[in-house]
């Protein structure tokens, strides 16, 4: 049995209104536990397992936030963050990588040059905490809440 989290953020909304949260991780037990703790926290997660299925959901579904793996066998979070870029698509991404990895942060500055909204990173292995925090910070840009103001 899942156990819920607890906190401000853990806002009921009915199934409908929730947003649409896309994780992509070729290692799908990482993946699932994302989306149970997105689905916890207040998402409708989805979940595929290759980036090539990831750019066929990110352009039909109306996904508000994605998380990314930077390193999956069939393609890597650069060619995502471009490929969104590309494609105007309008989600919030959070990308995932080793920790102090020169790749993670090179994915970071191509997102910010090429205009893609990245909301953050999670260094590998994903601490729960982190997780949390960063999608209780998407729920609240996406409800309009200025998150950490007085």
């Amino acid at each position: 049995m899942a156990s819920t989290i607890p906190g401000p953020a853990d806002v009921r909304r009915p199934d409908a209104a929730k947003p649409m949260l896309l994780v992509v991780d070729d290692e799908s037990d990482l993946a699932a536990l994302i989306g149970d703790i997105a689905n916890q926290v207040g998402f409708d997660a989805r979940l595929v397992t290759s980036g090539h299925r990831f750019k066929e959901l990110v352009t039909t579904l109306p996904v508000q936030v994605a998380i990314a793996d930077l390193v999956m066998h069939d393609c890597d979070g650069i060619e995502l963050v471009q490929f969104l870029a590309e494609h105007h698509t309008p989600c919030s991404v959070v990308l995932m990588g080793a920790p102090d990895d020169r790749y993670l942060r090179a994915a970071e500055t191509l997102a910010s040059a090429w205009q893609v909204d990245l909301l953050g990173t999670l260094a590998k292995p994903v601490r729960a905490a982190e997780l949390i925090s960063l999608l209780r910070a998407a729920l609240a840009r996406i409800d309009g809440v200025q998150v950490g103001t007085a």
